[in-house]
């Protein structure tokens, strides 16, 4: 899967496909571009190596992070086990649910919530 999707699905997580079950609760490794909205700092951020910790929205239970071989994982596991949300990543034919599902995939290595 290109970088380019990935960086797609995750920022539409990150803008609404997960909005429903994550918080960020630490943005300290996140460096401040002014012209760049937050979910394209976050994307900087992890591709740069940083490991953005996930919670869960209600609780503030800690529920993993996002890093990159959290990200490589995640590629691997939507292959296998999503094939048609695989697909539609390759195909650029996703929506929220891919983005959500690719994103838990990352946190947690499996679907959880909806």
């Amino acid at each position: 899967m290109q970088k380019e999707t990935i960086n797609n699905l995750i920022i539409g997580a990150l803008e609404g496909g997960s909005n429903y079950w994550y918080l960020l609760p630490d943005l300290s490794m996140v460096k401040y571009h002014h012209d760049l909205c937050l979910t394209e700092q976050v994307m900087i951020a992890i591709n740069d190596g940083a490991i953005i910790p996930i919670e869960d929205v209600e609780t503030y239970e800690h529920l993993g992070e996002i890093s990159l071989p959290g990200i490589k994982k995640a590629v691997k596991l939507l292959h296998e086990n999503y094939p048609h949300h695989y697909a539609d990543a390759i195909t650029g034919d996703y929506d929220a649910i891919t983005s959500d599902i690719f994103f838990q995939l990352i946190v947690m290595g499996e679907v959880v919530y909806g």
